[in-house]
C-alpha cells in the first residue's frame, strides 16, 4: 500500500481468513492505512460480485479438495475479480485451472 501510494496509486487491500486469530495477527502486523480485514469462508464468500479488481492467494489451495478448488476458481474467474493470482505448493492447482480454461 505504501509503495503504491508513493507512486500515485490509490490501493486498498482486503484480507480474508476464516480464523479470527490469524486476522488479528495480520491486523497487528500490517500497520498500514487501507488494509481491511474480513472474517469469512472462501467457500461462502462474504463479498458482492465484482468486489475486487484482483485477488491473490498464497499457500491456501493445497488444503482443499479438487472440487473445492474448481468451485473457487470458477467463482473467482466469473464473479469476484477481474484477475486472480495463486501461489501454492500443489502442482494440481495448475492442472485444475488449465482444465477450467480449456473448458471455456
Amino acid at each position: 500500500i505504501t509503495w503504491a501510494g508513493q507512486r500515485g496509486f490509490r490501493l486498498t487491500v482486503t484480507a480474508l481468513d476464516i480464523d479470527p486469530d490469524a486476522l488479528e495477527w495480520a491486523r497487528e502486523d500490517a500497520g498500514e492505512e487501507g488494509m481491511h480485514f474480513l472474517a469469512g469462508n472462501v467457500l461462502r464468500m462474504p463479498c458482492r460480485p465484482g468486489a475486487f479488481d484482483y485477488v491473490t492467494s498464497s499457500l491456501f489451495f493445497h488444503h482443499l479438495t479438487d472440487e473445492q478448488i474448481a468451485t473457487i476458481a470458477d467463482y473467482l474467474r466469473h464473479e469476484l475479480a477481474q484477475q486472480s493470482v495463486w501461489d501454492d505448493m500443489s502442482e494440481r492447482i495448475a492442472d485444475i485451472r488449465l482444465q477450467g480454461e480449456v473448458a471455456r
